[in-house]
């Protein structure tokens, strides 16, 4: 009767050995997400919970690559400014709808 018995300890060692690899996949931190762009024009709502960076002229338009911060809760954004020709030809391209009434 030893051969059930070791059989087990082979599928119970599977099992162990494969639950480690799951929590370790789980536990592993996400690849750094690519920024999100932001513009301002002077007359326009800041429309982000985060606030523009201190001393922003607010009488000239801005590029912001924004990323988020990790860790934070609620999700906060570091902003920095970026000249234009910095932003992706498809962020610069309108969507359909766009834009919205």
């Amino acid at each position: 009767m030893t051969a059930p018995r070791a059989l087990g300890r082979i599928i119970a060692g599977a099992l162990l050995s494969g639950g480690v690899a799951v929590a370790g996949l789980v536990l592993a931190a996400p690849a750094e997400a690519d920024p999100s762009y932001w513009h301002y024009c002077p007359g326009q709502k800041w429309g982000y919970t985060t606030p523009m960076p201190p001393g922003t002229d607010l009488s000239v338009c801005h590029w912001f690559a924004a990323t988020a911060i990790p860790g934070s809760t609620p999700v906060r954004f570091n902003l920095v400014e970026i000249d234009e020709s910095q932003v992706p030809p498809s962020v610069l391209t309108p969507s359909p709808g766009f834009p919205w009434p």
